[in-house]
């Protein structure tokens, strides 16, 4: 934000406005000084209009204004700003060539305070300035008969340091016409033949105008004095006494500043509290303020209800023997019987008397806690069905594995019965998926690492005494998938697992087949199936890719994401890896 101007140098002579620039800026006089270069520049800049529309309203401090200037007079400029109200306490040096007495004359008379000739005595035009800068101008309305004592009032003002902007009147028409706008400030006589000072106050109290107003008259009683003062006077003195004026206006001014001040304190004060008062009042939470004896010192909500819901909350004393606060639930009966659960917090504080107390807000929780319970409850049945539901499928699962298996002792054909019996071990690995579903306490997602040790030795019993001979290994870290996951990897593990057995150790051939599960990252999981039989032999590629298991192992991989590495070094390594699901 730019600073206010201080002063208002207002010259058409680019050399006389730099040579005062330079005079006003070496006395230290002001640090923001303004130039225009016209009359009707200078109107702008003072009533903030034109290119200076936008510009801080504040006044300038003072003006100093050259004589003869282009567009509009300076003359004109000087009447316009002495008669408007926003502008005529500004200070105005007029800053000129000419000596003619019809000039300064003019000058006085449209209210310039200063009237200093070029070339000029520049220690002259610095106490000019200093003076303007230090009257204090002042409009003062005078209740007074006598047009001398008038005078003498004005004379006393002047010699004190203001600059009177005055009006005499006698009659209660003037004295009302002259209070828009409200004068500074009020000296009045006693009394006068047509409006005595105690009707005059009367009148001020009547418009809630509330004006410096001293009395100024040749005697006064002691008791009608008081009286004034009573009525709202500020103060009174003699006419024989006049010096005291200025002293006195001074301090009525001061006294007058203060109370508007404390008035405006007071009522920003008055307006807050009503905004906070009317902002607890309708909070829907309850606040309230309790001493070390649990009585209640104050509550926002000052209904009955309210009062009895507050008196019900008890945990106060431990706040006040651990000093820290507490944040409990605790169940209140309302009005009607109702019992409500309340969320309390408590803290410690002192008043401004150094009174430790206990303040607190509260919330009623009730629906919350019964949404929460039906809530919990929708999941519990939620979490019953579908262990239901996953108890039932591995069931029928099971069923179906049964039947093959039946089906396949049936079979004369030797590869009809291995056939069924692969099918036989694949539904198998997805059934005990179901089973460890519904059995684990979370259902989202399950430890494949256990399952996966649970199907291996299950894929090694289903091969009977074909598997005795070979031993299985695990290294397993505890993995959690997600059931879409799930079952893709266990059919693979389940295709890995059934191909080495097969395959990697014929006739009475022993060994062992390793099965790991690694997730370092946390996310790329790693499944491996690796034996040390006799690998693939060299033209096994071709037939290798058209058994249905590797087709199986395959398109799984694919369903997963991830990709599927084989190793025929010293047996055949078998690994897949895959980005694994977040667990929900």
């Amino acid at each position: 934000m730019i600073d206010p101007i201080e002063i208002l140098l207002v010259n058409d002579n680019p050399s006389d406005a730099e040579l005062t620039l330079h005079v006003l800026d070496g006395h230290g006089l002001a640090d923001h000084i303004h130039v225009v270069r016209d009359g009707a520049e200078a109107l702008d800049f003072i009533f903030c209009t034109g290119a200076y529309a936008g510009r801080d309203p504040q006044n300038p401090k003072m003006i100093v204004l050259d004589l003869k200037l282009p567009k509009i007079d300076s003359m004109e400029v000087l009447r316009r700003a002495k008669a408007d109200p926003r502008t005529r306490a500004i200070p105005i040096v007029v800053f000129s060539s000419s000596w003619e007495d019809r000039d300064v004359r003019r000058a006085r008379e449209l209210g310039a305070h200063s009237y200093v000739v070029k070339p000029v005595d520049f220690k002259n035009f610095v106490e000019a300035v200093r003076t303007a800068l230090a009257i204090v101008v002042l409009t003062v309305l005078i209740l007074e008969d006598r047009p001398v004592d008038a005078e003498l009032m004005v004379h006393e003002l002047r010699r004190s340091g203001f600059d009177p902007q005055w009006a005499r009147v006698e009659t209660e028409p003037d004295f009302l016409a002259h209070l828009d706008p409200p004068p500074d400030v009020i000296l009045a006589d006693y009394t006068t033949p047509e409006l005595d000072a105690r009707r005059a106050l009367q009148l001020l109290q009547g418009r809630g105008l509330n004006i410096p107003f001293i009395v100024v008259t040749g005697a006064i009683g002691e008791d009608a004095a008081v009286t004034l003062m009573r009525l709202g006077a500020t103060d009174y003195l003699l006419k024989d006494r006049l010096g005291r004026l200025g002293p006195a206006v001074k301090r009525a001014l001061m006294d007058n500043q203060l109370r508007r001040e404390k008035g405006r304190a007071d009522s920003e004060l008055e307006a807050s509290e009503a905004r906070f008062h009317t902002f607890m009042r309708h909070s829907p939470v309850l606040a309230f303020v309790k001493d070390d004896a649990g009585r209640i010192v104050y509550v926002n909500n000052p209904s009955e209800g309210a009062q009895d819901i507050v008196a019900q909350l008890r945990g106060y004393a431990p706040v006040f023997e651990n000093g820290g606060p507490s944040r409990t639930v605790e169940e209140v009966t309302a009005a009607g019987g109702q019992v409500r659960q309340m969320l309390s917090f408590r803290f410690l504080f002192n008043d401004a008397a150094g009174r430790r107390l206990l303040g607190g807000v509260s919330v009623d929780i009730t629906e919350q806690k019964a949404a929460e319970r039906a809530l919990s409850q929708a999941l519990a049945a939620k979490d019953v069905l579908l262990r239901e539901l996953h108890h039932r499928v591995k069931n029928n699962l099971q069923t179906i594995s049964s039947l093959l298996n039946m089906q396949a002792e049936l079979l004369p054909d030797l590869a009809a019965r291995r056939a069924l019996r692969d099918a036989q071990r694949r539904v198998h690995s997805m059934a005990l998926i179901h089973e460890q579903m519904y059995s684990d306490r979370d259902m989202n997602a399950v430890d494949f690492g256990e399952y996966a040790k649970r199907l291996t030795r299950d894929v090694f019993e289903s091969f009977g005494a074909a598997a005795s001979r070979v031993c299985p290994r695990f290294v397993l870290e505890r993995v959690f998938l997600a059931m879409d996951q799930m079952i893709p990897c266990g059919l693979i593990l389940n295709e890995l697992v059934t191909n080495s057995l097969k395959h990697a150790f014929p006739g009475e051939r022993t060994g062992e087949i390793l099965v790991s599960l690694r997730c370092a990252d946390g996310k790329t999981v790693a499944l491996g199936v690796a034996d040390n039989g006799v690998g693939l032999p060299p033209d096994s590629d071709e037939k290798a890719a058209t058994s249905l298991g590797t087709r199986i192992v395959e398109i799984l991989t694919r369903q997963l994401g991830g990709r599927l590495d084989r190793d025929s070094g010293s047996g055949l390594s078998s690994t897949v890896t895959f980005t694994r699901f977040s667990k929900p």
